[in-house]
């Protein structure tokens, strides 16, 4: 039905109703322009103008004053301009031309100029549609249709009908459209599919609007229009939806929602419809209609979107023992992850991941854990995954976080060789190199602090080889080495971060200033000379090269040069290229030079100094301890004693107060602490 048209000719343009609309190419509009043009049968001029001057003719026309015996010709010659400037898109410009040829055709009777009355209302409302001016495409088409419904031709009311329903649509005045596309119940075969196909449009926007009886109505209509038509599916799924959103009662929209799938069983939306049918019945208590409905969609449409919804919305919101269809639905998901079946698995939003784990541990469901915990490591290909997972449950669950990520670290072991020289353990996770999640499981233990979950990792695997290099990965060697740092126990560190240097060829700031530490304190003294040269040439900031000068002074002690030693300290204490936090800690092991010396009044001197660096620094209970073993030394235990009380009742979390309370105690105490 769409006819042919220049500019004010197509006038449904782009409606934004949705997909059911026809396009402005195929609109069943009039060509108003040139409906027009036949009608008064305007010659155009000849030759050709440029556009500037179609403009320029057009606002002298505007203001042309017109005698009452010329308004009909200075009418067509208006009328004619505006069909031009709606062709150079000069809509406005247009609009008031056409109102001005409305005003010359006031006056007129005869039926010729009741129909150009018409046309000119007619393509008013046609650039007003392109101006957006949906107010006025509304005023013009009713009054077209109410005062001079016989001045149109058949193609031509019907188009004035479309341009009122869309307009009143754009409007959001959906009962008036409703009303409106009513009329088209005694028009032709197309004008019926095209009210039908609106019909379908307007439930959707009333559906969207949370317009529950009107979106009924909507679809009700197109069932009117077109019984057998097209897309009688969704009109019927249509109202299903409507009645299920509260038009009619749960059990009427369950009894609809039933019956479309009966009526329409390879419908795409039949998958939508049982997840729907299941809501209900859930809502209504009757669990097990629900579950029934639920096993039907994951057996029949276990591929669908409705279904993968339905997994993912069980994953976020449902804690404790899952419905045998959910839970197995979710484990042959999981595996099929594993497998790398794509197809079968869709992909698992990075949402999902902590309810899903949070849902097997609530549920002490070990088979749903083992597999969640499977598909995380074989999707999680840098280990982000992982750690968003941690973080989440660490806020919500720090018990599931913690469960989590000792599963993933019995996993390097797994993946480790027991021992140098014996062949690496896989298990059915990887087979090469330990997947990303298990090094994100350590970066998350270190980041929290949870060096004695990462210490039994370092008890039960080597130090790195060419072997454990394929495997386990430089970062989380480190922190296991670190580890043992963390848990006072840096002389079986040593052995790791000589590891580290040597397999991974560490040669960083950090790595070489441990690798320097516990060889200064437990290594061979000429391996902690070549990471003490090698960490003074790799200091640069003030701060690392007070922390090689320690070490430095360190190894003097060690090696009984305790005057050397103290003149290391000494500098370090009183130069201000020392950072803040290293003075407590040189000026301790000013005391502790003096204490080797057996010179222990200047011992507590020195120790004595520790406070009045840093007050409540990690220093002082040491030096409170120290003092408290000098003054021991000295005979005089009321002194020590002192100091032993002191610390307990200051820093009762410090790693010093178990030996000062045995010290205490043994000096007759016991009472004191007791109190």
């Amino acid at each position: 039905m769409a006819l042919a048209g220049a500019s004010l000719g197509l006038l449904l343009g782009a409606a934004g109703c949705g997909e059911v609309l026809a396009s402005p190419a195929d609109s069943p509009a009039i060509a108003t322009a040139d409906r027009l043009a036949d009608s008064t049968q305007v010659v155009p001029a000849e030759g050709s103008v440029t556009s500037a001057e179609v403009v320029a003719d057009a606002r002298r026309l505007l203001k042309l004053s017109v005698a009452p015996e010329d308004r009909g010709r200075v009418g067509r010659q208006r009328i004619e301009a505006a069909r031009e400037l709606s062709r150079l898109g000069e809509h406005a410009l247009a609009q008031e031309l056409l109102s001005q040829a409305l005003e010359d055709h006031a006056d007129a009777t005869e039926p010729q100029d009741v129909r150009t009355r018409a046309s000119i209302r007619l393509a008013i409302a046609s650039t007003a549609w392109r101006l957006g001016d949906h107010q006025t495409v509304i005023h013009q088409a009713r009054l077209v249709l109410e005062v001079a419904p016989e001045a149109l031709d058949a193609p031509r009311t019907m188009a004035t009908h479309q341009l009122l329903v869309r307009s009143l649509i754009e409007c959001d005045r959906s009962e008036e459209a409703l009303e409106e596309l009513r009329t088209f119940r005694r028009s032709s075969p197309a004008a019926k599919r095209w009210a039908a196909d609106q019909s379908l449009a307007l439930g959707g926007v009333a559906l969207s609007g949370r317009q529950a009886e009107l979106a009924m109505r909507s679809f009700e209509l197109y069932s009117e229009l077109l019984p057998d038509g097209d897309r009688s599916g969704d009109a019927m799924l249509g109202a299903a939806w409507a009645a299920a959103s509260g038009a009619e009662t749960s059990e009427r929209a369950d009894t609809r929602l039933v019956d479309f799938i009966e009526a329409f069983p390879g419908h795409p939306d039949v998958p939508h419809a049982l997840a729907a049918r299941a809501r209900l019945l859930s809502e209504s208590g009757d669990r097990e209609a629900a579950d029934s409905v639920r096993a039907e969609l994951l057996r029949d449409h276990v591929a669908s979107a409705a279904a993968v919804s339905l997994l993912n919305g069980w994953a976020v919101t449902e804690r404790g023992t899952w419905p045998d269809p959910i839970r197995e639905a979710w484990i042959r998901r999981l595996e099929a992850l594993v497998d790398d079946d794509s197809a079968a698995a869709g992909s698992v939003p990075p949402t999902l991941w902590p309810g899903l784990l949070m849902a097997a541990f609530t549920a002490t469901d070990d088979r749903l854990w083992q597999a969640v915990v499977e598909a995380l490591l074989s999707t999680d290909s840098d280990g982000e995954l992982t750690a968003a997972a941690l973080a989440k449950l660490a806020q919500e669950q720090a018990a599931i976080a913690e469960h989590l990520a000792v599963d993933l670290l019995a996993r390097v072991v797994e993946l480790t060789a027991p021992a140098a020289g014996q062949p690496v353990v896989v298990d059915s996770v990887a087979s090469g190199p330990v997947p990303q999640g298990c090094e994100a499981a350590s970066r998350w233990a270190g980041a929290n602090e949870r060096w004695s979950l990462l210490a039994l990792v370092a008890e039960q695997v080597e130090p790195p080889t060419g072997q454990e290099a394929r495997t386990r990965g430089v970062i989380i060697d480190r922190l296991l080495a670190e580890s043992l740092m963390q848990t006072r126990r840096a002389g079986e560190a040593t052995r790791w971060w000589e590891a580290i240097r040597q397999v991974w060829d560490c040669r960083d700031f950090e790595t070489t200033l441990r690798a320097a530490e516990t060889a200064v304190a437990y290594g061979r003294p000429e391996a902690a000379r070549e990471h003490l040269d090698a960490a003074t040439a790799g200091a640069e900031t003030p701060f690392q090269r007070s922390l090689v000068r320690i070490l430095e002074a360190e190894m003097a002690i060690r090696d009984a040069r305790l005057d050397e030693a103290r003149e290391w300290l000494e500098r370090l204490a009183r130069e201000s290229e020392t950072a803040p936090e290293l003075r407590p800690r040189a000026q301790w092991m000013i005391g502790e030079t003096y204490f080797l010396q057996q010179r222990f009044a200047e011992a507590i001197d020195a120790y004595r100094r520790v406070e009045a660096i840093d007050e409540q620094g990690d220093w002082v209970p040491a030096a409170l301890l120290q003092s408290g073993k000098a003054f021991e030394k000295l005979g005089r235990g009321r002194d020590a004693v002192t100091c032993y009380t002191t610390l307990l009742s200051r820093f009762q979390g410090s790693p010093h107060a178990e030996p000062a309370r045995d010290r205490l105690a043994r000096l007759g105490g016991e009472e004191r602490l007791r109190r």
